[in-house]
């Protein structure tokens, strides 16, 4: 470990994420049982490890990282099924104007309703929201907002090594 608790935690994230994303058939596995073989308790190590030199009784050092690898697993099921979407899209051979026209049909529905009208202004300002061209940047505001509250919740100083402050 580095010492710097953000790069680290973010290391261990960006690892998990891609181990994850590469090998999809985890997530459905990790549904259905706990983990607890030696890969999974030196993933544990690894990131309680990252909090040494912190004063924090144990529950709230386990929290950190489950907290970190919940958002983790979170986001690589919202772009597993992303994936799944094009995939079908490709599989289907539906062409850009076929999307295209399903989605300008959905948003005809949703306008009719008068009841997205936030929603709507994304896609009519060119935005869409689960493009693969935004997910790394997506995964690391997302990360980075997590790691923020970490640091609010526990008093470590924001892009130094540990330190308890309060």
């Amino acid at each position: 470990m580095s010492g710097d608790w953000r790069a680290d935690f973010r290391n261990i994230a960006r690892k998990r994420r891609r181990a994850l994303l590469e090998h999809p058939w985890v997530v459905d596995f990790m549904s259905g049982r706990k983990q607890r073989g030696s890969e999974a308790l030196l993933l544990v190590e690894q990131s309680l490890s990252v909090l040494d030199g912190v004063d924090l009784d144990a529950r709230t050092a386990l929290k950190i990282p489950m907290t970190i690898d919940g958002y983790v697993t979170g986001t690589v099921l919202g772009e597993l099924r992303e994936i799944r979407v094009e995939e079908t899209q490709a599989r289907d051979r539906l062409g850009d104007a076929e999307v295209t026209g399903g989605l300008e049909d959905w948003m005809g529905r949703l306008d009719d309703s008068g009841q997205f009208a936030r929603v709507l202004r994304i896609f009519r300002e060119g935005i869409d929201p689960d493009a693969a061209e935004t997910r790394d940047e997506r995964f690391e505001f997302g990360l980075d907002c997590v790691l923020d509250g970490v640091a609010a919740r526990i008093g470590i100083a924001h892009r130094n090594p540990p330190t308890l402050t309060r």
